[in-house]
């Protein structure tokens, strides 16, 4: 008996959503969906790939100091080893190591293209300075020091460069879920206008079923179960083709790692994407079914 009646209700169920379905509104929000799950989840990917970029290349700078000096004279004394010696000699310093002309000539190779030959360029040098634990030195008059040997000599603090890098990172991390965050109040809005346009539609429809003994929180409910089918495909379409388009941009990257931090998406970052369609399904659902009962009880 029970399950008869379990039936007969679910029969009941499908034949008033049959009757409140068929309207122009309720095919536009499928689409709707869709687009503004595309557009959610290229920006939380934006976020959490810029965030990502950012860490690998904080941690890729290490604590140190990088020195550039002149390229190597084709005539007369070579300051490097001077400048080696007074780095070596500096307290705070623990080891100083010249990175080899072939890392440089990869580093140049994807600005130049092959067009000039680079064994032939005049290229300056570079020596990695590693600091001990818990030191920190003066660029600034480290370089005078320098300079004193060789005028073109610079030096570069590695903790700037991360401090620039990591301040960059969170502003573009915040503006991108900012903009995730407006996307979803905006699909939310998108939702509501439709959930009203649908029952103005249907107000003849929900005056009978109201007449027969439907209360509003249950007719309600069926306005919320159309939005949460919809909105479920909707946000599953929008995902799944940012995440292709995500997909893709890592693989256009490859190989341009040493030029700009590029997008990688952990496995966790990727099952963050796939949940958006649930996300979207519940903004759809709650977003309906409030401006379903908000419209029932002012009539």
């Amino acid at each position: 008996m029970i399950a008869n009646l379990f039936k007969r209700r679910e029969s009941h169920t499908g034949i008033a959503a049959g009757a409140l379905s068929g309207d122009p509104a309720s095919r536009i929000l499928p689409w709707a969906t869709a687009l503004m799950a595309f557009l959610a989840a290229l920006a939380l990917a934006a976020a959490l790939a810029v965030g990502d970029a950012a860490t690998r290349w904080s941690a890729g700078f290490g604590r140190g100091l990088t020195v550039q000096i002149g390229a190597s004279p084709l005539a007369g004394d070579d300051p490097a080893a001077r400048i080696v010696a007074m780095l070596t000699a500096t307290p705070g310093i623990e080891s100083v190591v010249e990175t080899p002309q072939e890392e440089i000539d990869r580093l140049l190779a994807p600005w130049l293209g092959g067009l000039i030959d680079l064994d032939g360029l005049p290229k300056p040098r570079f020596l990695e300075a590693t600091l001990d634990p818990g030191v920190r030195i003066d660029p600034a008059h480290l370089e005078a020091r320098l300079r004193t040997v060789d005028p073109d000599a610079k030096v570069d603090d590695h903790e700037v460069w991360a401090a620039r890098l990591s301040d960059y990172a969170r502003a573009v991390s915040r503006t991108a879920l900012a903009a995730a965050l407006v996307i979803g109040l905006v699909s939310a809005a998108g939702v509501v206008a439709v959930a009203l346009a649908r029952m103005a539609i249907h107000a003849d429809t929900i005056r009978l079923m109201r007449l027969l003994g439907a209360t509003d929180r249950w007719i309600s409910a069926l306005i919320a179960r159309a939005a949460l089918r919809q909105g479920l495909a909707g946000g599953a379409v929008g995902a799944g083709l940012a995440m292709l388009a995500v997909f893709l941009v890592e693989r256009a990257a490859t190989g341009a790692e040493g030029l700009l931090p590029t997008p990688r998406l952990a496995a966790w970052h990727w099952a963050l994407l796939a949940a958006l369609p649930l996300a979207a399904a519940a903004v759809a659902v709650i977003s309906a079914r409030l401006a379903a009962y908000m419209w029932l009880r002012q009539r």
